[in-house]
């Protein structure tokens, strides 16, 4: 009966071990490819997040540098509009100015007729029997010359008084010269405004009577040159257009070498010879109590012309 008793409990165990196994055989076990596709799928998910991080990243970093570039872009004009305005405003500072010359002094002002007598003569003399212009083959090349010392008006009208063009050659016109100031003689400079001067000058010649010559110069913004000139006969009874042909080649020899009425130095017409007149250039000269001549020079003036020439240097 006791072993019965043992038996049937031991049996008991056995059965109760046996439906414990199979309680544990019986639990559900996770499924080896479910884990992977869960991993997978979450593999992907967080990959999709990540690029849309990276481009949501990417966008807000390009958003940025163009907004970097439109404002560099927008500093770079303002500096370049700023460097213009500068550059402008250097280029209007930087302009040459007119500046209002000084006080023409009493010498300045011969000087500025003297140099006037220059360009007149330079072109009228230099010339050929025919009178043909030599060292400037064209009116512009003569203007030039003329606008060295005189203005364009002024320059214009020599010009179409003196110069005359046939065929292409250049010619002077044969005319008397105008009359011009003694430098060795005192001046009146007065002052019209601050860029116009009149100088003015009495000459009396005992055959030609007083002349006042009275100049405008003006500041042409480089340089004083001459105007006009105007002439005043002070007396009637010698006016120039009564003058004598030898009257008028005695003052192209004064004119020609400078020489003033109150000079010791004497001009003479002594006669005439091939539509020339010949002039004697002396002076008198005192030697205990004697007095005798000393010839300066002999000059011709052409009749039509009124040219002086040399006649030892022809």
């Amino acid at each position: 009966m006791k072993t019965m008793w043992v038996a049937g409990i031991a049996l008991m165990i056995v059965l109760t071990g046996c439906t414990s196994d199979a309680s544990q055989e019986e639990d559900p076990k996770e499924d080896p490819s479910t884990n992977v596709e869960d991993t997978e799928k979450s593999k992907e998910s967080e990959n999709v997040d990540t690029q849309e991080e990276k481009d949501q990243e990417k966008e807000s970093n390009d958003q940025k540098e163009e907004s970097e570039e439109q404002t560099s872009d927008k500093k770079d004009d303002s500096q370049k509009s700023e460097s213009d305005n500068n550059k402008e405003q250097s280029t209007e500072n930087t302009k040459p100015t007119k500046q209002i010359p000084a006080d023409l002094t009493e010498q300045e002002a011969k000087a500025v007729v003297v140099e006037y007598k220059r360009a007149f003569f330079d072109v009228i003399n230099n010339t050929d029997d025919q009178l043909k212009i030599q060292d400037y083959t064209s009116l512009q090349a003569i203007e030039r010359e003329f606008r060295t010392a005189m203005s364009e008006p002024l320059a214009d009208e020599l010009m179409s008084y003196y110069i005359r063009q046939e065929n292409g050659t250049l010619y002077v016109v044969p005319s008397s010269s105008p009359t011009f100031l003694e430098a060795s003689q005192p001046v009146t400079v007065e002052r019209i405004d601050d860029r116009t001067y009149h100088v003015a000058q009495t000459r009396s010649d005992d055959m030609a009577g007083s002349t006042k010559i009275t100049y405008k110069l003006i500041h042409d913004g480089t340089q004083w040159v001459v105007d006009e000139i105007k002439n005043k006969q002070l007396n009637q009874e010698a006016s120039s257009a009564n003058q004598t042909g030898e009257q008028q080649a005695v003052l192209a020899v004064r004119d020609y070498l400078n020489i003033s009425s109150s000079d010791s130095v004497k001009v003479e017409v002594d006669h005439e010879e091939s539509g020339k007149y010949l002039v004697h250039v002396y002076e008198l000269v005192e030697q205990e109590g004697n007095s005798h001549t000393a010839t300066k020079g002999w000059y011709y003036v052409d009749q039509k012309t009124g040219k002086v020439t040399d006649m030892m240097n022809p």
